[in-house]
């Protein structure tokens, strides 16, 4: 197929906007005897950069498009599910995040950690909050259990 060639680059831009091309979806060029033609030039699909960067372009739970907006789990202290999380609607998606549901050495190790602390309060009455709390994680209940029991019962029991 020839390619069509004009005198003036201007003409050769015109001719490619009749076409139904934008200025940013065409090449000008001259060739060697000096006419001017133009060519299409390859588009990158304008949601590629999403799916390069997510994975998808549309959020697989509303199908808004992602330039509404994407969370990265992490960003700003977020804890999400998965990588990422849609805007628009909330909706989580990407590679799901796997945590532990406790944190290792951080449970309690001793049957009944809140019948512990209660016998701790009785057993230690009068001595300080901080006192009370050392014992209880020295018998084997967790910091958090022993913290949240305390806080719980000793008006009550102390």
């Amino acid at each position: 197929m020839e390619t069509k060639t004009y005198s003036v680059k201007s003409s050769a831009i015109r001719a490619a906007k009749r076409q139904g091309f934008a200025t940013d979806e065409i090449e000008v060029m001259q060739n060697s005897a000096g006419a001017w033609f133009f060519c299409p030039v390859e588009q990158e699909d304008p949601d590629q950069h999403l799916v390069d960067e997510y994975g998808v372009a549309e959020c697989p739970h509303c199908n808004e498009s992602l330039d509404n907006g994407v969370i990265r789990n992490g960003d700003e202290g977020i804890e999400l599910g998965h990588e990422f999380s849609c805007m628009a609607c909330d909706g989580e998606f990407g590679k799901k995040i796997n945590r532990a549901s406790r944190v290792a050495g951080e449970h309690s190790t001793t049957e009944s950690p809140c019948e512990v602390v209660k016998q701790k309060i009785i057993e230690m009455k009068g001595a300080s909050r901080k006192e009370v709390i050392r014992a209880c994680i020295d018998a084997g209940v967790a910091k958090g259990t022993a913290r949240t029991q305390y806080q719980r019962h000793y008006r009550v029991l102390g």
